[in-house]
Order: structure tokens, then sequence, then C-alpha cells
């Protein structure tokens, strides 16, 4: 089951969304470093059932 982030992650969470679509003319961009494991990921399986989810270039478990 995946519910909707608490409302202090919300705002961090749609700018997340919005670093990883922008398209920047230089083909530079922000990393986007995730500190355990996405919402809406499913632990054992892995990845984003729904397709809307943050997809962070690194995973860090701690």
């Amino acid at each position: 089951m995946v519910s909707a982030p608490r409302p202090s992650f919300d705002a961090l969470i749609r700018r997340l969304l919005s670093l990883q679509s922008y398209e920047q003319t230089p083909p530079k961009r922000s990393a986007i470093v995730s500190v355990d494991i996405p919402s809406g990921w499913h632990v054992e399986e892995g990845g984003d059932h729904e397709g809307g989810g943050i997809k962070p270039d690194m995973l860090i478990l701690v």
C-alpha cells in the first residue's frame, strides 16, 4: 500500500521531481540521491510500481 508523503516532505518530493524532469541546455544536472528507500518503492521487488515516483541516480541505505 502506497500512501501520500507527509506534509513535511511533500514540497521536497515535488522539487526533486521537477529537478529530475528539467532539461538543461548543457548536459549537466543535479544528481538525485535517495537516503533510504524512496517513497512508493516496493522494498522487496524494487522500483516504483506506479511509474510517477522519484528515480534516484544513487541510493544510500543506512
